[in-house]
């Protein structure tokens, strides 16, 4: 997934890029357990779980090209 809005967060699902409707994380028994958004800033990445994640905030610096990976734990290699 390429993302570049710098406006705006950015919905993933376990389909990928997606849009958050009214109350979707909280009672799609279709969906699975995951719902993030992921937001450009001054300074990074900001994640926040929506749904089927261990944490609630992430943050953390990306240079060009750099890649973080991450689960329903948080950061990891």
């Amino acid at each position: 997934m390429t993302y570049e809005n710098n406006n705006e967060f950015q919905a993933i699902n376990e389909f990928g890029m997606t849009k958050i409707k009214e109350g979707q994380y909280y009672n799609d028994e279709n969906l699975s357990e995951l719902l993030i958004t992921i937001t450009k800033t001054d300074y990074g990445i900001s994640l926040k779980g929506l749904k089927g994640t261990a944490w609630i905030d992430l943050s953390f610096l990306l240079k060009n090209s750099q890649k973080q990976m991450i689960n329903q734990l948080g950061m990891t290699k």
